[in-house]
């Protein structure tokens, strides 16, 4: 594509011709005289859109996106139209070559501007330590504002992923900031880890709901810490295994699962159903002694959820195995 043609590529690509008002007109003045309802010449009709684009007797008078083969254009431009010195100026003739070749339109389509760039308000690196006594503590993300060229309304797709998993919506806002509460962190991030500690990583899109740009920067990247909500007493190791009572239940569609590990050793933590069926397996490698916490978001080992109804869930660990129930509602 040479320059002078990627000129004016970009300038209909900014601004359209608009029929009614821009190529209507040009044929009243012209050609009003011959071309009208009920005695066009050549059975031309030039009063409206739709009798110019249904032709006259030779065909069609124009081929949308090709002013070359278009008879109206070529008659207008080489003079025969009109049939006297009343001729098109330049100027017009090159108005209606435009409008042919973008596509000989009623009305022009509109072009839409994407939301303009936007930045990070929040640092980027940030590291939570989840306690049984902060859980209501709350995590700020924010940015600037995105401002849309057409004055469309702007929304923000928030989206978060865990280690390496694949990122996830966690939030559709029109405002510059989110906060989520430590609590959250804590039901979502671990609902199927037994880790102390897992990274979790953010971006951020705004649109106007036709583009989408997204927000400039690294990811936030926050390390999140639960190694204090996990341990009563950093110092005290239980005495022996314990199993308790999983909170809560009933439940739907989480449910925490609590144990004691007197020694350092491999745990197994099974759910069944009522047939003795394994639904899903929980296993730790050579967990440390102290106490355990484990969420369970109501899936099976594929990740597909489960029905409502009793299940079992089973401790096993070296010389030990203690099998209470619980209530999945829905």
């Amino acid at each position: 594509m040479n320059l002078r043609s990627l000129i004016f590529f970009i300038s209909i690509g900014i601004s359209q011709v608009d029929y009614q008002t821009e190529i209507q007109p040009i044929f009243y003045d012209k050609c009003s005289g011959c071309h009208t309802s009920g005695g066009s010449s050549g059975g031309l009709d030039l009063t409206s859109y739709s009798t110019l684009m249904a032709g006259g007797n030779s065909g069609s008078s124009i081929v949308p996106g090709n002013h070359q083969n278009s008879l109206l254009w070529k008659r207008i431009n080489d003079g025969s139209m009109p049939p006297s010195s009343n001729n098109v100026m330049p100027s017009k003739i090159e108005l209606v070559k435009q409008w042919i070749n973008e596509g000989a339109l009623a009305n022009p389509s509109s072009i839409n501007n994407p939301p303009e760039i936007f930045s990070w308000l929040s640092v980027e690196n940030d590291t939570i330590k989840i306690s049984s006594s902060n859980l209501l503590s709350k995590y700020s993300l924010a940015w600037t504002e995105s401002k849309d060229p057409d004055g469309d309304k702007i929304n923000y797709i928030v989206y978060a992923k865990i280690s390496n998993n694949p990122y996830e919506i966690i939030d559709d806002t029109s405002a510059q900031k989110i906060e989520l509460l430590y609590q959250d962190f804590l039901d979502n991030i671990f609902e199927n880890s037994t880790s102390k500690t897992e990274i979790v990583q953010f971006t951020i899109d705004a649109t106007d709901n036709k583009d989408t740009v997204r927000i400039s920067g690294n990811d936030r990247i926050v390390y999140v810490d639960r190694t204090d909500y996990l341990s009563i007493d950093e110092q005290v190791y239980p005495k022996s295994y314990a199993l308790y009572a999983n909170f809560p239940n009933p439940f739907n569609p989480r449910t925490q699962i609590r144990f004691d590990l007197p020694i350092m050793t491999n745990v197994d933590l099974i759910i069944y159903n009522m047939l003795g069926q394994k639904i899903k397996t929980f296993k730790m490698q050579n967990a440390s002694a102290g106490n355990h916490l484990i969420t369970w978001n109501a899936t099976n080992d594929l990740g597909n959820p489960v029905s409502a109804g009793v299940y079992l869930y089973q401790l096993q660990a070296e010389g030990f195995v203690k099998t209470k129930k619980m209530i999945l509602l829905k």
